[in-house]
């Protein structure tokens, strides 16, 4: 796989876990959303992220692609 396609994946996924970082703590603030409901889904998106980031570099190092 060649390295700008690794770069725009980790790219993608850690993009995902940062949005869900600025609607936790409030940064992107909207006022169509009640607050707790904004928050559950930063947490989701969090979540989401960090667990696509996981699962993209563990099957990376099983195929053994440096």
């Amino acid at each position: 796989m060649n390295v700008l396609m690794i770069v725009v994946n980790y790219s993608a996924r850690l993009l995902v876990l940062a949005v869900g970082v600025l609607l936790v703590t409030g940064v992107v603030a909207s006022d169509s959303f009640e607050i707790h409901i904004q928050r559950t889904f930063g947490a989701m998106m969090i979540a989401f992220g960090a667990y696509r980031t996981i699962v993209y570099h563990v099957r990376r190092k099983q195929e053994n692609v440096p």
